[in-house]
């Protein structure tokens, strides 16, 4: 059993991120090219990417990627000598290992009869993901926060875009918890970022083939 620590629901709603509705949208074609495929390519760019949270202190807006990291790393290093840069080879770590992985294990899952990963340089088509806001959230002492991702998916077929869509505001693992007949909630001990925001890019997976795949492939 995971432990947990109580806290106010006053402070959760403090420390939370506000909760918005997942909103998909095509925007270039109905993704039917990829009906029948059994190999599709994966590739993944953060160059755009906008980021926030990570943590009770970073309060600031969402800003570059490159930018955001490096304040998280100063912060951390500044409170325990290394620990910022140790936090960082995780961050860098978790996006082949937890967040691509959690995309690429789900699309697997779901798309029967398809191989759906990197690497796949011969495929006729790839799935191009790219990131465009991430919140990995937070579970620390007395306050926690949930998990955030918005991102576009495209279908290249050489330099071409043959299809598109954008996915925002997919809500990754929970970090807390309400007590049944209490007015506290749980914080969750062990919701790592890994786990939070890679639970996110498992839900775009779900999303993309529930929402868009199933009705092309009819």
């Amino acid at each position: 059993m995971k432990t947990i620590k109580l806290l106010t629901t006053a402070v959760l709603m403090a420390a939370t991120s506000v909760a918005f509705a997942q909103k998909t949208k095509i925007t270039k074609g109905d993704f039917t090219e990829l009906k029948g495929q059994t190999e599709v390519n994966v590739v993944w760019d953060y160059s755009e990417a906008q980021v926030r949270g990570g943590s009770p202190f970073a309060t600031w807006k969402a800003m570059p990627e490159a930018d955001w990291l490096q304040k998280i790393v100063d912060k951390k290093n500044e409170k325990e000598a290394g620990t910022g840069d140790d936090w960082k080879k995780r961050w860098e770590a978790a996006k082949p290992n937890n967040f691509e992985s959690s995309f690429e294990t789900k699309m697997a899952e779901m798309w029967e009869g398809a191989l759906v990963k990197r690497g796949l340089d011969n495929a006729k088509y790839t799935i191009r993901v790219k990131v465009t806001y991430m919140d990995p959230g937070y579970s620390v002492g007395v306050s926690a926060s949930d998990a955030w991702l918005s991102g576009i998916i495209e279908v290249v077929e050489g330099d071409n875009v043959t299809s598109s869509l954008t996915m925002d505001m997919i809500k990754g693992a929970s970090a807390a918890k309400s007590i049944p007949g209490m007015a506290v909630v749980a914080a969750i001990e062990g919701a790592t970022f890994e786990k939070r925001l890679g639970e996110s890019f498992e839900k775009m997976a779900k999303s993309f083939h529930a929402k868009v795949l199933k009705k092309a492939f009819k």
